[in-house]
């Protein structure tokens, strides 16, 4: 099979590393999807005894980016894996290469999803979505010796600097050398040369913000100016048994350009939330969305939907359809406030248990979390967010407010105020 390819500077490094741990870190654009695919190609071609894995935390996201860049490309880019070259066996999650290996792949929704694989390499999407233990998963699946280097390659948008893979990496404040055989690949949006002067532009309104540093130049920052440095995935980002849910809610926020959110949130005996399921969508009608929200609700038709009060279209359509939907209680300031309240959430009351977790697939939420950020204010107070990336974190904020207000889950005093933020009593407390 005859595939050309004319790969980036930096995707070029990814594609000739040896490492058994490389990582290609890009900003927004940088073609970090395509830089895998192309290494899955390249790998199998011509090798019929190659077994890739290619990986993603989730199915549904591998399906939506890698896989839709491998075989039906993106934008005006082709496929990477020419039609007419292979086999795919959906229901095995299989791609056998016309005169080599096979490319194999899955989400990585648990360490069990990948134990069944002897693989001669591996690509993984987005890593920064996955647990320390699902990438080990991975790694012990990479011993299948074809006579080139067992390599694990890796993609994905930079992340917080304490995260593990900051740490492997060698890329942490305070672990400044990488571990052996690691290797990560820095590049920027402005990197990719195919981009059009018109669309890097539009990134200069961002100049200045946590979103600017990560999205475009690819930095590896956060803690500094995150509305919710609280948050921990070691902490926070972990599974629950639905037996322990006393009360089942939903929260959403309705878009269309911006994703359309539908979050499912278990609460406990204890009224400690668990954000368990997320509906993450561009492009999507109000129909679509009730017909998602209806599959989801099948166990619990009685949840109580908390809806975005700036969209009375969906709570009427929602209502009519049988949903017990009610718009979201904003009043007065409520972002700050509410914010607050989810602040609370995520703080641990002294035993160990914060008030609000949620599950490892929940990428977008966790993302999210992650990435809010507080815009720079007048005397470098920082008072509103940054409108971006906080569509499950409106959701999220909305419920919150719902079933927190006036409950005393209040702030003590100015010091659990979070840094840099004016304190306002009738702001901050229910």
């Amino acid at each position: 099979m005859g595939v050309e390819h004319n790969p980036l500077p930096k995707q070029d490094e990814l594609l000739f590393s040896t490492e058994r741990h490389t990582v290609y870190s890009g900003a927004v654009g940088a073609g970090k999807s395509r830089s895998l695919c192309m290494d899955a190609v390249i790998h199998t071609a011509g090798k019929p005894e190659a077994r890739y894995g290619l990986f993603r935390k989730t199915l549904t996201g591998l399906k939506k980016s890698t896989l839709k860049t491998l075989l039906e490309g993106d934008g005006f880019a082709p496929p990477v894996l020419p039609r007419g070259s292979y086999r795919h066996n959906k229901t095995e999650r299989e791609i056998h290469v016309h005169g080599g290996g096979v490319i194999m792949y899955n989400g990585v929704e648990t360490p069990e999803s990948v134990r069944s694989m002897n693989l001669s390499r591996a690509g993984v999407d987005e890593v920064t979505e996955l647990r320390f233990e699902d990438y080990a998963a991975v790694d012990d699946r990479v011993r299948l010796d074809i006579g080139e280097p067992l390599c694990i390659k890796s993609a994905t948008n930079p992340g917080l600097p304490s995260h593990w893979l900051a740490r492997m990496m060698g890329i942490s404040p305070d672990k400044t050398e990488p571990d052996p055989d690691c290797r990560i690949i820095m590049t920027k949006t402005a990197d990719n040369t195919h981009l059009p002067e018109s669309y890097l532009r539009s990134f200069e309104r961002h100049k200045g913000t946590l979103y600017y540093d990560r999205m475009f130049l690819g930095k590896w920052v956060g803690a500094e100016g995150v509305v919710f440095p609280e948050f921990q995935r070691d902490t926070h980002a972990i599974e629950r048994s639905r037996d322990e849910a006393h009360e089942v809610y939903y929260a959403i926020d309705p878009g269309y350009t911006d994703p359309f959110v539908i979050l499912e949130v278990w609460s406990d005996g204890d009224k400690r939330h668990h954000i368990a399921r997320e509906w993450y969508e561009t492009g999507k009608t109000h129909a679509d969305a009730l017909k998602q929200l209806h599959g989801m609700m099948k166990a619990n038709p009685e949840a109580t939907v908390v809806v975005d009060s700036a969209e009375p279209a969906f709570v009427e359509a929602a209502r009519k359809a049988g949903v017990r939907a009610k718009p979201a209680e904003k009043g007065p300031d409520s972002i700050t406030s509410g914010i607050g309240l989810v602040t609370q959430r995520l703080r641990d009351p002294g035993d160990g248990r914060p008030r609000v977790t949620v599950d490892p697939r929940c990428v977008n939420t966790i993302r999210e979390f992650e990435s809010y950020e507080w815009q720079e204010g007048r005397n470098g107070l920082k008072d509103k967010p940054v409108d971006a990336n906080n569509h499950t974190m409106d959701a999220y904020r909305y419920l919150v407010q719902h079933t927190d207000r006036g409950r005393g889950f209040a702030f003590a005093g100015a010091g659990d105020v979070p840094e840099g933020r004016p304190f306002n009593e009738e702001r901050f407390c229910a």
